[in-house]
Order: C-alpha cells, then structure tokens, then sequence
C-alpha cells in the first residue's frame, strides 16, 4: 500500500509524516486490497475561519474511492478524526461488498470506478452575479447497478452518482432526497 502526503501552506515534518503513516497505515486492516491511499494537509490562511488545519484522505479500493475530510483547530486532531471516520466508511463498504456478492452469486464482477476528485485553479473564490459553471469535470461511466451507484456515493460522501446502467445501457444518476432515501433519474428520449 502506498501512501501519498501533500501539504498546502504546511511544512510537513518527519514526525507529522510518521504520525500519518502510522495512523493511515491502521487502515489496511479492514481490507487487504487497499491499492493506495493520498493525504492532503492544509492549513486555511483566513482568521475568521476557527478550524484552519483540514486533512483530506483517499483511499483506493478495488478501483473505488473512498473519501473523507476534517478539519479542526489541530493538525493531529483533524487526522485522528478522519481515519476514525475512514475506519467506519470501510467497515460499512466490506459488509455492503460482502453481502452482495453472496446476493448475487457472482464474486467477479467488480463495482465501477469513480475518478478521484481533482484540485485545481488558485483555490480563489471568483465573484459573479449570476449563478455560473463554477468547475467543469470529465467522469468515466462505468458499468454498475443502481444499487451498486448508490453505494458509492455513499462512499464518496456526495448527494448524487452519475452511472451507466448495463440493464438500459443509458447514463442513470442516483441522488439522495431530502426524506433520507435515494432516487433514481433514467433518460427517456422523445421522438
């Protein structure tokens, strides 16, 4: 398993940087075919924000991605909560894995894959007064049921998941309603 620190406006020290390959490292535990894992530091240079040390880490699993951030007023603090959060996320995301494949009987089918988040741009907020295309991203369509859709937006912790659906063989997208359950958008095309 390979890890991978960056740091945005933070020195990262030796000790920093063993503290996060022992607290990281925790996580193999919970599943061998973690493939990777990235930890970005940042410290926010605004003093009107009170938890200015965030850490985002993303896990690589069996080409899905896991995802989790914190931030708080320590540094060591943001990353004890973030693994903490991470132990949980992969603790879900094996039982959901496990108890699907015995649903379905087919253990080699593997769930899509979900491009990581990209960072870009000065990170400056730009001021319009009207509602604009903020950031534009390209995302792989993979193969998955809306089951298996739902599930990894779960894990990447967002309100929505753009998939395609081998069953239609049409790009579905699967949300989270404001009820708690889920949603499902299927293309109908008009003659």
């Amino acid at each position: 398993m390979e890890i991978a620190i960056r740091g945005k406006n933070v020195e990262l020290s030796d000790s920093l940087k063993e503290y996060i390959d022992e607290k990281v490292g925790r996580l193999q535990k919970y599943l061998d075919s973690i493939l990777a894992i990235d930890v970005t530091l940042t410290v926010e240079k605004n003093r009107s924000i009170e938890n200015t040390q965030r850490a985002e880490v993303t896990v690589h699993v069996n080409g899905n991605v896991i995802r989790a951030e914190e931030s708080t007023v320590s540094m060591y603090s943001s990353i004890d909560i973030v693994v903490e959060k991470l132990e949980r996320q992969l603790k879900r995301y094996k039982s959901k894995i496990y108890s699907s494949m015995r649903d379905r009987k087919r253990s080699s089918k593997e769930i899509g894959l979900v491009p990581e988040p990209e960072y870009g741009g000065n990170g400056e907020p730009v001021d319009h007064s009207e509602p604009y295309i903020a950031r534009t991203k390209e995302v792989i369509l993979r193969p998955m049921t809306p089951s298996e859709a739902t599930l990894q937006m779960e894990l990447l912790g967002h309100d929505f998941h753009l998939f395609l659906n081998p069953e239609s063989g049409n790009v579905n997208l699967v949300y989270r309603r404001k009820d708690g359950n889920y949603g499902l958008l299927e293309p109908e095309t008009t003659a």
